[in-house]
């Protein structure tokens, strides 16, 4: 009988490691950039981290961290990560002095989880460089983030299957708060997009499934449309519908409209409160009425 459990255990052991996570703790930006591997959970204590793409030294640290030769925006990313969780203990901050470059680029990752981490740019006014951008994964989990710019995009989201970003702020960008590129089930809950002078809010382009579950939209400022007209939501190809849940939208101002497009949106609970859809020196009106898109 023992000599058969012990043909069992043996049997499962391979697949027992493939879902193990070693657990690390870091304190700086080397060790945190060398420990980012597959199966593991990082730690980062409390501080500041900064991480510079220009910096050739954390380029060979880690096979997993890679340049790019895809876009100047991202030309070093974290790749082909899969089981990894990223935890701040404490007050953490990852912070980017590279004002063109995205602070932090994931490509074909799968089960990544980011919580409890101030993410921006140590830059003081615009940006061009976006903060956070996710493509080619699944399955991804972000957590108690503070995403800031001045960047230009605070979240950029690229085919990616399955995302889900819960009790965060996205505040202080200049192009989109978020921009989310052919991708599917995606969920913001209990999250706060604010602050921000901007084109839109967000800008979604052939998605599937899409849930904004009590969040807040709030104390956003159109830019003056130039080549592009401004308004907090854009979208465009997209296969299934734009939920609003219980979320509020409250204090935009200098925006054209709500939406370009309603006919894949519905609101649930919804409030609108002292907003401005109707910029002054646009030529269309407000095709999408406050009355409209109040609750159902």
């Amino acid at each position: 009988m023992n000599k058969i459990i012990y043909i069992v255990l043996l049997s499962i052991l391979p697949f027992l490691k493939t879902y193990s996570q070693a657990n690390i703790i870091v304190s700086n930006s080397e060790e945190f950039i060398k420990s980012l591997k597959s199966n593991s959970k990082i730690t980062l204590k409390e501080g500041t981290y900064y991480i510079s793409t220009k910096d050739s030294t954390l380029l060979g640290l880690n096979e997993h961290y890679k340049k790019s030769n895809e876009n100047w925006w991202f030309p070093v990313l974290f790749d082909n990560l899969k089981n990894v969780e990223i935890k701040g203990l404490g007050k953490v901050k990852i912070i980017s002095k590279d004002s063109e470059n995205y602070v932090l680029t994931f490509n074909n990752c799968i089960n990544l989880k980011i919580e409890n981490i101030t993410i921006g740019h140590d830059v003081k006014g615009e940006c061009s460089g976006g903060t956070i951008r996710i493509q080619n994964s699944s399955k991804i989990i972000l957590s108690k983030l503070n995403i800031y710019g001045s960047g230009t995009i605070g979240l950029d989201i690229d085919n990616v299957n399955t995302i889900d970003v819960y009790n965060s702020k996205i505040y202080d960008c200049s192009i989109y708060s978020t921009s989310i590129y052919n991708s599917k089930n995606i969920i913001f809950k209990n999250s706060i997009f604010e602050n921000s002078k901007l084109k839109k809010v967000m800008y979604l382009y052939d998605l599937n499934k899409i849930l904004i579950d009590n969040c807040i939209i709030r104390n956003n400022i159109g830019v003056e449309p130039i080549t592009e007209s401004t308004i907090i939501l854009y979208n465009d190809e997209i296969k299934e519908g734009i939920v609003f849940k219980n979320t509020i939208i409250e204090n935009n101002t200098i925006f054209e409209e709500f939406t370009n497009d309603n006919k894949k949106i519905k609101m649930i609970k919804c409030s609108f409160k002292k907003n401005n859809f109707n910029y002054t020196n646009s030529n269309k009106r407000n095709s999408y009425k406050e009355s409209v898109i109040k609750a159902e």
